[in-house]
């Protein structure tokens, strides 16, 4: 009895909860919210957020390029004209006013020679021995007729005191001083050419004679060459002027183009010569420049990161009045910095897009 009055229950409840099921589905349907109301209406989809359009925009413009490609290298002499400077006569080396890799100009004094004294004469008719010095006296004579000479030169040395003596007026005065022998005077040495001193033979005090006159090497500077590596449009400089630069502190000088040749590499080599008169460069130096191909153009330029590539395709995103983004594509020149060059499709004042969640249209 008991188990039959769970199972009414059930059943009961059961067949309760279906006819309220089909009464919801079949019924009208539900009032719909208040406008203050914050529920959602049901069977509507959720709404999507609306996103933010944040995107980064420039301006074409219109600048000059430089036609010049930039160029550098080291200093060297032009050729191997070098001049050697030699010592007039033989003599002592008693100063040297120059040094290794100095810069000298022509006509600048560079050392002094002090030249050898003049040996000492023997009487007439002496034979001095080989190796004896001349102050020495004369060896004795070797044969007759230099005795006799040797005996008639001692008897005149007493004729001679006699007839000062007798010449003399006074015996009591004072004794006449010998002469003095004035010191003899340096010869000064000059550099033949303007160049720069690259060998130095002698030091200071060295005797130079007759069988190594040379004292130093000097080097023509003033006409100077510059090779260097420029890029393949330069082979059409030959003849053109550059202004170069040293690295170090130091006045632009201005050089000519003289040659220009194929490299081992893609690039092309330039050499270029300039004069040097006032020698304001050196050989050894390094010096930059920009050598001009042309006359300056004008070109519209964009940020690079605002050109976006598809394989061989360049194209740009360009706002138009309507505020939307459209693609337009592009052909591209040189880059100069951070900037790249527009040759085709871009007009300089357009508004172009660099970054940003943006839709091309």
């Amino acid at each position: 009895m008991w188990r039959l009055g769970w199972r009414s229950i059930a059943r009961g409840v059961g067949l309760a909860l279906m006819a309220a099921g089909i009464c919801q589905i079949g019924g009208s349907p539900a009032p719909s919210p208040g406008p203050t109301s914050s529920r959602p209406v049901r069977g509507a989809p959720f709404p999507t957020p609306v996103r933010p359009v944040v995107a980064t925009t420039v301006q074409a413009e219109a600048r000059v390029i430089r036609n010049t490609v930039p160029v550098g290298g080291t200093v060297a002499p032009l050729g191997n004209l070098t001049a050697l400077v030699v010592s007039p006569h033989p003599g002592r080396l008693s100063r040297l006013a120059v040094r290794l890799g100095q810069q000298v100009r022509k006509g600048q004094a560079i050392a002094w020679i002090v030249p050898q004294p003049a040996p000492a004469l023997a009487p007439a008719g002496l034979r001095v021995p080989e190796g004896v010095p001349p102050s020495q006296p004369a060896a004795e004579p070797s044969t007759a007729e230099e005795e006799v000479q040797f005996h008639l030169a001692a008897a005149a040395v007493p004729e001679a005191a006699a007839a000062g003596e007798a010449e003399c007026p006074d015996r009591d005065g004072p004794i006449p001083e010998a002469p003095q022998v004035a010191p003899p005077i340096a010869t000064v040495v000059s550099a033949p050419i303007t160049g720069i001193v690259t060998g130095l033979f002698h030091r200071v005090g060295d005797c130079i004679g007759e069988d190594a006159p040379m004292l130093a090497s000097i080097m023509d500077t003033r006409r100077l060459q510059v090779v260097a590596q420029a890029p393949p449009q330069a082979d059409r400089a030959l003849g053109r002027s550059v202004l170069l630069t040293p690295t170090h502190a130091g006045p632009p000088v201005r050089a000519r183009v003289a040659q220009v040749s194929r490299g081992g590499g893609p690039g092309t080599v330039v050499t270029m010569v300039l004069t040097n008169p006032r020698l304001r460069l050196r050989a050894g130096q390094v010096v930059t420049g920009d050598l001009r191909l042309g006359p300056d153009r004008t070109a519209v330029m964009v940020p690079w990161r605002s050109v976006f590539r598809n394989g061989t395709a360049r194209w740009v995103l360009v706002l138009g009045e309507d505020g939307r983004a459209r693609q337009r594509a592009v052909t591209l020149g040189g880059k100069h910095g951070y900037l790249v060059e527009v040759r085709r499709g871009l007009a300089a004042g357009e508004t172009v897009l660099v970054s940003g969640n943006y839709r091309p249209q």
